[in-house]
C-alpha cells in the first residue's frame, strides 16, 4: 500500500507540474478558447492538491512502519 501511494503521488505530482506549466490534454473543440489556460491551470493545482497529500502519506507510513491495515484506517 505504501508503495501504491508513492507511485500515485508522484504521479499526480508530475501531472500537476505539467498542469501548471500549461501542458495538458485538451479537446480540439476547447483549445484556443479565453479560458483553456486558467483551466489547465486550475487542473495542475487540483493534482498537486491531491498529490502531496499521498506521498507525504507515504513516506510516514514507511518511517513510521505502519502495518497495511492502519494505514488504510488511518487514511480513511
Amino acid at each position: 500500500m505504501g508503495e501504491t501511494l508513492w507511485i500515485l503521488g508522484a504521479f499526480w505530482i508530475i501531472s500537476g507540474i505539467a498542469g501548471l506549466r500549461g501542458h495538458q490534454n485538451i479537446k480540439n473543440e476547447f483549445k484556443n478558447r479565453p479560458w483553456t489556460l486558467e483551466y489547465k491551470k486550475a487542473c495542475g493545482r487540483c493534482w498537486l492538491v491531491l498529490g502531496i497529500p499521498c506521498l507525504v502519506w507515504g513516506i510516514i507510513c514507511r518511517v513510521m512502519e505502519v502495518s497495511g491495515s492502519r494505514r488504510v484506517t488511518c487514511l480513511v
